[in-house]
């Protein structure tokens, strides 16, 4: 899939019409919310929307615009935009399962493919409206998209999506509508229908149930067990992966399905259960708790890759029993505040508005101008011999922090008064 054209939403005075796949995203109930703790729900909001915008940019999207608690996204492609808005999902539920219960938002989502009309920063048209009321069909952390998206993604994308019927919407008319169920709510109908299906029970020839339906009914009772423990380690996992267009499952879990259609087969076929082999268990078992050295070496790894709220979520979730883990977990999480400044502040920078420092650059101090690549791809670091986008995972230590230290002296935007304490944090998780 090739990248979005930057060239195609370039504000001009003159209007222009597009045809482009539209994701609206709205929390639910935010106002409340804020009346209540405005400050926290704020600083969730902006956590959850640098979530958000790394996936758009991750799916070939762009963000048009951010209005109060929303977000605008668009694509060329319906499936890019389907998967991305599938993907925020489960990224926001995985995130959900790591942090406080006072601390999570739910989103909505609406996805439709249709014309826009581009004026200047202004985006209007029918293809906004139909996204933004299909947004609001949608039950929390659920996902309704409309007919024209679902005839392009119905043979692409493997997803359990129901059919809701027309729905009259607002200044709009009918619509067909599908929804993408809450992750939660998939989760529970696969345990429900576990736990709903028929036992039959045969007598032997004797009258009593013989030994075989007896451990039936065991294997089943153990398989329950084992369900209720792949749910709580679910818990555990941070935010997952980007997925590439086409690869999602509605449930996250694929190992508890497997699990649901075992005992189903086995109910059905009235197979016994085979006794554990023990000769599987104690450091060669795949299902054994990983080692201090694993857990370090998945921490090194998230942090090598800056990915900073991933490292915070693993540290409160998988690898608590780290040495600090609680202290580490915050630095992590106060370093991811400190990215999205960083992302913030590159996208207000211009090619005439650069953000100035001093790099290191093929071993020696250069002077550089940095603004977003265009793409979404990186950051665009410009030199005397020209311009280039360098993805963030490629900066050394010490350049990023001179991007720090240029921002906290020179801001594109305004001054950030918490620079000076995420300076000294990131100096000290990357000594060097």
């Amino acid at each position: 899939m090739k990248p979005m054209d930057p060239g195609a939403f370039d504000a001009q005075s003159k209007e222009q019409r597009i045809l482009a796949a539209i994701v609206f995203t709205d929390v639910v109930g935010f106002s409340k919310l804020a009346a209540q703790n405005e400050a926290r729900v704020y600083a969730a909001l902006q956590r959850d929307m640098g979530i958000i915008t790394s996936l758009c940019r991750a799916h070939s999207g762009q963000v048009l615009n951010t209005m109060g608690d929303g977000m605008l996204l668009c694509f060329t492609s319906a499936v890019d935009a389907m998967s991305c808005a599938v993907e925020i999902q489960r990224a926001l539920h995985a995130q959900s399962q790591t942090i406080p219960a006072t601390d999570v938002l739910h989103h909505r989502i609406g996805v439709h493919l249709g014309d826009i009309i581009m004026s200047g920063d202004n985006v209007f048209g029918d293809g906004v409206n139909i996204a933004a009321r299909l947004q609001a069909e949608a039950k929390p952390d659920a996902i309704c998209f409309s007919k024209t998206v679902n005839d392009v993604i119905k043979n692409k994308l493997n997803l359990d999506a129901q059919y809701l019927a027309p729905r009259q919407l607002k200044n709009i008319g009918r619509v067909e509508v599908w929804q993408v169920r809450p992750i939660e709510e998939a989760r529970q109908q696969a345990i429900s229908d576990l736990l709903s299906a028929p036992l039959e029970l045969k007598d032997d020839a004797g009258g009593a149930v013989g030994f075989r339906s007896i451990a039936l009914v065991v294997a089943a009772l153990i398989c329950l067990v084992a369900i209720v423990f792949l749910v709580r380690m679910a818990a555990h996992k941070g935010v997952p992966p980007v997925a590439q267009a086409g690869s999602y499952k509605d449930n996250p879990n694929p190992r508890l399905l497997k699990i649901a259609a075992k005992v189903k087969q086995s109910m059905a076929e009235g197979s016994e259960s085979p006794a554990p082999d023990s000769s599987k268990s104690g450091a060669g078992n795949g299902n054994s708790a990983p080692s201090a050295a694993e857990l370090q070496a998945k921490l090194d790894s998230l942090k090598g890759t800056y990915a900073f709220d991933q490292a915070a979520m693993f540290l409160q979730g998988e690898g608590k029993s780290l040495p600090d883990a609680a202290n580490l977990a915050q630095s992590f999480a106060d370093l991811g505040d400190m990215k999205r400044w960083l992302d913030a502040e590159v996208d207000a920078a211009t090619a005439s508005n650069k953000i100035a420092c001093s790099m290191t650059v093929s071993g020696a101090p250069t002077e550089v101008g940095i603004y977003r690549d265009p793409t979404g791809s990186g950051y665009m670091v410009e030199t005397s011999s020209g311009a280039s986008p360098v993805p963030f995972t490629q900066f050394t230590p010490s350049n990023i922090a001179a991007i720090i230290q240029s921002l906290m002296s020179h801001p594109i935007t305004n001054p950030q008064p918490r620079a000076q304490s995420w300076m000294g944090e990131f100096q000290q998780q990357y000594p060097g």
